[in-house]
């Protein structure tokens, strides 16, 4: 057996915590439920975010990532499924009324399931997830790596999302331009809204 040394340990941590800190799709959609419905939605959605990320992770961990490596069709079409989810996400904020508009995200929006699932998708429909934990993980596990090892990596990366992303919702919650923001909740989502929409269409060049 070939543990990992504090070293590499590092190393894996750090880059998880550097992309989960790049903005991208999951930060709009969970700094929207934060902001939109206080930090209990942002929390459900973070966490799920981070059981998502977990999920990827272990299937990189564990060398299962060979059947979208070997089926590009497959692999294209997580992608477009994700494209769509997002682009629909992108217009649902960028066509919400500002006439009563904050009741009628409080009842769309106060669902812990919605919340959960939003924060879900976003990460599982998005396949580069997965190629980029296989990329990482290939640096630093080997056939004798233990199974405690693995396991622990999966935890390692799933914990630290969900905590980076917690602590963006509980602050973004916390902070008095959360209150402002909920006043003006159509101008926030129009903002959000665009940054998705221009995501999309990143995503759409990058096909």
């Amino acid at each position: 057996m070939s543990p990992l040394d504090e070293a590499q340990w590092l190393m894996i941590a750090g880059t998880c915590l550097v992309a989960a800190m790049s903005p991208g799709p999951s930060t709009v959609v969970i700094l929207n439920y934060s902001i939109s419905d206080n930090k209990r939605s942002g929390i459900i959605c973070a966490l799920s975010h981070g059981f998502a990320i977990g999920l990827y992770s272990l299937i990189a961990v564990f060398g299962l990532s060979s059947a979208l490596q070997a089926s590009p069709i497959a692999s294209d079409l997580i992608q477009f499924i994700g494209l769509a989810f997002l682009m629909a996400l992108s217009i649902k904020l960028l066509t919400n009324k500002p006439a009563g508009q904050l009741n009628n995200i409080s009842k769309m929006r106060n669902s812990h399931w919605s919340a959960a699932r939003d924060g879900f998708l976003v990460v599982w429909i998005n396949p580069k997830v997965l190629f980029f934990f296989v990329a990482i993980f290939s640096q630093f596990i080997q056939q004798a790596t233990p199974i405690q090892d693995r396991v622990a990596i999966v935890l390692m990366v799933a914990v630290i999302d969900a905590l980076w992303y917690l602590l963006l919702g509980l602050v973004i919650s916390h902070l008095d331009l959360a209150e402002r923001l909920q006043t003006r909740i159509w101008i926030v989502d129009r903002v959000l809204g665009a940054l998705l929409l221009l995501i999309c269409v990143n995503y759409f060049y990058s096909f």
